[in-house]
């Protein structure tokens, strides 16, 4: 069924509740956590973490080995191979 202009919808209102929250709470959340103290306190709760900082995947570990074992380039090197 439609729903008349200028009526609302309020079994719409769960819906619309995580988008509605989300963007509400992201300025003062950003407020919040730009404060030096409090940033370094949630980094170290593992607040806002991504799954990368709590634990660094397989591939990436590999291409870190990988280039630690590349030769170290000497300086001026980069002309002689011109």
């Amino acid at each position: 069924t439609s729903v008349p202009s200028g009526e609302t919808s309020y079994w719409a209102l769960p819906w619309a509740a995580p988008v509605v929250l989300g963007l509400g709470l992201a300025i003062p959340f950003a407020v919040l956590t730009s404060h030096p103290a409090l940033g370094r306190w949630t980094e170290q709760a593992g607040l806002a973490a991504i799954p990368e900082e709590a634990a660094t995947p397989a591939i990436l570990r590999r291409v870190e080995t990988s280039v630690s074992e590349l030769p170290t380039p000497v300086a001026g090197s980069e002309e002689k191979a011109a």
